[in-house]
């Protein structure tokens, strides 16, 4: 009896214990209106390299249409890749450059071939010790390098003169090529004037789907950026030396400081370019932006250059007359139509070379010059105290002209540094019509940059300094006179 009722007094207990719990639950409990209970409150957390509202989305950014607006056929583009390039990376400036009747020849660690027509012919494989660059060079007219390496003295030494003739270069590397120290490629851009820094360019604000895919914006107007607005660069290293052509959009960073740069996407320097991506002439990214329009301006680059190498079809030697019968300068304009209309111009007799041929080269041995008119040309004197030189090929119709040419008056000296051809110099066309006797050349030059004359009104009133290439202009028509020596090559 008492251990019946010592179980019912446990019994008890428990019961009390169970129901002074439930209470306890019910009274820390919401109060259910029927609604569902709130969710505790979570701190945001900023991501924007996931926020889809910064991005430049376009899922369905269309059809590529790589074009050439050069009229050139017949050259010779080689293509030289490192390891790992995939052919199919290059296949829109590739095919682009064959429909327009060049020939590509593409050095591969892979598969070497040759592209004549759109028609891709193998060759045998060598290993990358055997493939000699500089060989493949002697019939050229441009070369491109696509994250190339192993090059060797003598090949950088051989791309280096290369480009000095007139040759057209055009690098395209990634971040990563600026920390191999072993494979020549930075002692080549240190050669043609060029260089890649550390790090990429990113941009978490304004991007193309991913915060490294960046946005590039032309500097200047120039053949290179005619027809881009903006242009899409998958990975980008930045390039801290030549002229910029294209830049990150605002709001880019570099990784190595995680600061704003200015540091450019693609330079120039005189016949180089230097590209800070590989990829973005691939079939996938020439639908981005307005990436076909830099593709097929880059291979206007290529095919438009004048290579005048020691073995070129030249004039024999003896000498040679050229007279000036038109053309103009100016120092600072937006566009050629500027330009013309301010005209500064050169009329005939203006300048007189009596210069000396041996091969394809000349050299003046006299510059006479006389003052130039036009709108904001009277009172001011030419004057050239290091002479002209330059290069003469008959047989290809090609004529350049290098040299200072100083521009005089009372209060100031401005020197214009040019180097025109008779092929393309950023928006300006030169011409040539060539015969063992003479003929006639219009040489031009888009690129040339002038300093200040350290004259602040002089500077404000001409536009100078111009720093960035495609703002001051130069163009000199010329009579050309070959002696009989001169017309017969030897």
């Amino acid at each position: 009896m008492k251990r019946t009722a010592a179980n019912a007094f446990v019994a008890f207990v428990a019961i009390l214990a169970v129901v002074s719990l439930l209470s306890a639950l019910v009274a820390v409990a919401p109060e259910n209106d029927g609604s569902t209970a709130a969710a505790p409150e979570v701190s945001d957390v900023e991501q924007p390299q996931y926020d889809l509202d910064r991005f430049d989305i376009n899922e369905t950014p269309g059809r590529a249409t790589v074009q050439m607006e050069s009229t050139t056929s017949d050259r010779t583009v080689v293509i030289h890749t490192g390891e790992g390039v995939l052919e199919r990376t290059l296949q829109p400036m590739v095919s682009t450059l064959t429909k327009n009747d060049h020939e590509v020849r593409i050095l591969s660690p892979d598969v070497p071939t040759t592209v004549i027509g759109g028609m891709p012919v193998a060759r045998p494989a060598p290993r990358q010790e055997e493939i000699d660059v500089s060989k493949e060079l002697d019939d050229a007219d441009a070369f491109v390098s696509v994250s190339g390496d192993n090059y060797n003295r003598n090949e950088i030494s051989a791309i280096e003169n290369f480009a000095a003739e007139g040759g057209r270069v055009l690098l395209l590397s990634e971040p990563r090529d600026s920390f191999d120290t072993d494979t020549g490629l930075l002692e080549l851009q240190s050669a043609l004037g060029v260089s890649t820094g550390a790090g990429y360019i990113y941009n978490l604000e304004e991007n193309d789907l991913n915060y490294q895919r960046v946005f590039g914006t032309p500097q200047h107007n120039s053949r290179l950026t005619a027809g881009v607005d903006r242009a899409v660069f998958q990975s980008a290293a930045p390039l801290t030396a030549g002229s910029g052509v294209l830049s990150p959009i605002d709001g880019s960073k570099l990784s190595t400081t995680r600061a704003e740069t200015d540091a450019s996407l693609l330079t120039r320097n005189g016949s180089t370019v230097l590209a800070g991506d590989t990829d973005f002439i691939s079939p996938t990214n020439a639908l981005r932006a307005d990436n076909d329009d830099l593709i097929g301006n880059l291979a206007d680059f290529l095919v438009t250059g004048e290579r005048q190498s020691e073995s070129g079809t030249g004039t024999g030697s003896g000498d040679m007359q050229a007279v000036s019968t038109g053309g103009f300068f100016e120092t600072n304009a937006s566009t050629e139509q500027r330009a013309r209309q301010a005209n500064p111009g050169f009329s005939e007799g203006t300048i007189e070379i009596t210069a000396n041929v041996s091969g394809n080269r000349w050299k003046s041995l006299s510059v006479e010059t006389s003052a130039i008119g036009g709108a904001r040309g009277g009172g001011v004197e030419l004057a050239v105290p290091d002479g002209l030189t330059g290069t003469v090929d008959v047989e290809a119709n090609r004529f350049t002209l290098e040299g200072v040419i100083l521009l005089r008056t009372e209060r100031f000296v401005v020197p214009l540094n040019v180097s025109a051809t008779s092929g393309e110099s950023g928006a300006l066309t030169g011409a040539a019509d060539l015969g063992p006797e003479g003929g006639t050349a219009t040489v031009v030059d888009n690129e040339f940059t002038i300093e200040s004359t350290g004259n602040p009104n002089v500077d404000r009133a001409l536009g100078l300094p111009t720093e960035e290439p495609g703002l001051s202009w130069f163009e000199l028509e010329l009579d050309i006179e070959f002696t009989a020596s001169a017309g017969q090559n030897g």
